[in-house]
Formats: C-alpha cells, structure tokens, sequence
C-alpha cells in the first residue's frame, strides 16, 4: 500500500515511515508539511492508497490539507486518517466535515495505527453491497421468509438496489458509512455523553426506487440529503446514508432538537425541493426518537446502529446493509481504555524500529505527549 505520512515532528515523522514501511510492509512517503505534501501528490505518478495527517501544523494545518486532498477528484475516495493530539471536539468535528476517514489521538499505539489503516483499505470505496457482506437483518428475512406481506415484489437484483449505500459527496455535514460509526466510536473520549442518534426514514421511498432509473433514485437521495443538511446545519450533527431509504443522525449536547421540531420543517423543506424533481414521487421524512449514547461501550454504539437500521415504522421488509466490522479496533479501544499507553511501551518501540541507541527523554516526551499539542 502506498501512504502519504505529513507531520512536522521530525521524530515522529522518522518513528512512523519506519515502522508501516519495515514492519508493516507499506510503501511509505513521508512530509514534513502540509506544502511539501501537495507538491508531493501533484508531482507523485502513482496514485497514494491513504494518507495520514497530523493537524497542528504550520502553513497549511492538517484539517485544511485534508479538505484540499478529498477535494482532489482521484482521492474522493481514499482513506484519509487524521493523527494528532489534539483532542478538542471541535478539532474531531473539523476533521470529519473536511473529509477524514478516522482519527487516532495522541498517545496512541503503534499496532492501533497498523489495525486502523488496514481497516480503512478494507471498507474505503466498498461502502456499497459489493463491498460488504448482507446485514442480519437480511439474514433473518431470508431465513424467515420475510416479514410480511406488504413487501414489495420484483427481483433481488432490485432489492439489492433499494438497500444500496448510496455515495453522497459536497453536502455539508454527511459523512460515509465507515466514517460515520469511526466517528461516533470518538465521541467517549472525547467526553461526549450528551450525545443521541436518531435514525430520519424516506417514506415511501421503495416505491420512488420503483419508478425512478436508478441515477434519478441516486438523486433523489441526493436532494434529501440536501433537505437534511440545510434544515439541521445550525444543530451539531452528522449524518450519514444506510441504505434502504434511512438515514442516521448523531447530535451532541443536551439542546438537541426534539423530533417535532426536525420533522416538521423538513418536510415543507422536501415539498419545494420535490417540485422541481423531473419524477412526480411522494415522499415524506419521519424521524424516529432519540437513543442516547452515554452510558453505551464502543461496541455497544455498533449494536445501537444496527438496532436503529430495524427500528422503522415503515412495513418494507426489504434489506438493509450492514458493512461488516472489524472487531479488532473495539478490542484495541477496550485496551487503551484499561492499559493506557505509557512510556515503557513507546520506548520499546521507538528503539525496535529506530536503532539500538537509547531515546534521549526529550525524544520520548515527544511521541507520548505530541510534540506542541501537534
């Protein structure tokens, strides 16, 4: 895998390109700037597979580096992971809205970096069925014969359709599949446990998915999502598209809107953006009530994901797709939490994969602490 590593700690910068180049077996370009960076990737003939970026940084900081990449057409897609110790929400809300994939604070270990990036080439651009294996709930209907008998009929290739994870780009505020759930997975150490998610359902929308050509239907889930991010922008929220015409909202703090007063603006603000759809379809945003996330284990918040994808009021049993997880970066997060990362094991490593010399206390300081809050 080729990885672009930006970060003005040269220390750092040398620990890293060393270790995913000599044990993880990466083809590692290392910069140490956000300037040097894009020179790199104008000038650079192969395209890079993930690109992981500290934020403090001067001249071009991280958060802007990242938007300036995503915004690059041939890195739409690409696994972008921000590496830094800053660990203020604001700092994870920025990140996210410019593009970033995932974020890993500092301290950090060096085997979480490997297990992360791994994880991000193994769902990054497979946000769709092709990439992910059918959710539970698909198991249950094929095994059950479905729900009842109100679900549509047609072929599985167009069922397949309906619960596709539509990629949505350039609307504020909407996050993938695999970035929502990596960010909502931050939100406990960052101290967030005033946080909800509420999952905002397509009325009818299988019935849209019937008349429309699968590109309208693709719009058609593009306007909503435009609806969404224009009617909740001044709210603290992300959210991000399923599949199967539903939607996931996480709000944070403690004056999150109530559900009377999203559904109600919504929806007039659907009516004026469907009068203007080439295709007469009627449609309707319901939203479902809020499930807190305070007291709710990482893993747990995964659970509560899949839990909201079922919960619907809608009578379509049609499937919804589930990505599969990784369950190596939970049992990471469940070691940090119960054996923070300290400085025997940085120091173990550091003198691993940067010679046999022993680290001077200014060069541990660095990596344990971040260097300059970087």
């Amino acid at each position: 895998m080729k990885i672009l590593l930006v970060d003005d700690d040269e220390s750092i910068l040398a620990l890293l390109k060393q270790f995913l180049s000599a044990s993880c077996g990466h083809d590692v370009t290392a910069c140490p700037g956000g300037v040097e960076a894009l020179d790199c990737i104008a000038t650079s003939e192969e395209q890079f597979d993930c690109f992981v970026l500290d934020i403090q940084m001067p001249q071009i900081d991280g958060i802007t580096l990242c938007e300036k990449i995503r915004n690059t057409p041939r890195y739409a897609n690409t696994s972008i992971i921000m590496l830094t110790a800053m660990a203020q929400l604001d700092h994870l809300d920025r990140a996210f809205a410019a593009g970033a994939n995932d974020y890993i604070t500092k301290p950090f270990e060096l085997g979480e970096l490997r297990a992360r990036i791994k994880s991000s080439q193994r769902f990054v651009g497979k946000e769709g069925p092709e990439g992910s294996t059918a959710s539970m709930a698909s198991t249950e209907s094929a095994q059950t014969g479905g729900g009842g008998g109100d679900a549509p009929s047609g072929d599985t290739t167009q069922d397949a359709g309906f619960a596709e994870v539509i990629d949505i780009r350039n609307i504020d505020r909407v996050l993938s599949y695999t970035a929502f759930e990596n960010y909502i997975m931050q939100l406990p150490r960052f101290g967030m446990f005033q946080s909800s998610v509420s999952s905002i359902r397509i009325w009818q929308a299988d019935q849209a998915h019937q008349v429309c050509s699968p590109d309208q239907f693709r719009q058609l889930i593009h306007l909503v999502a435009g609806v969404i991010s224009d009617t909740m922008r001044r709210d603290n929220c992300f959210f991000s598209y399923r599949g199967g015409g539903l939607f996931l909202c996480i709000q944070n703090g403690r004056d999150s809107l109530s559900r009377e007063d999203i559904e109600k603006p919504l929806n007039r603000r659907l009516q004026v953006a469907l009068a203007k759809f080439p295709r007469d379809v009627s449609l309707e945003l319901t939203v479902g009530k809020r499930h807190p996330l305070r007291w709710v284990t990482k893993a747990g918040i995964l659970k509560v994901l899949f839990n909201l994808a079922r919960d619907t009021e809608d009578d379509s049993t049609l499937p919804l797709i589930e990505t599969q997880r990784d369950t190596t970066l939970v049992n990471i997060e469940n070691r940090r939490r119960e054996n923070p990362p300290g400085r025997q094991p940085y120091k173990s490593m550091l003198n691993e994969f940067l010679g046999e010399e022993e680290l001077s206390p200014n060069q541990l300081q660095k990596m344990v602490k971040g260097h300059n809050g970087s």
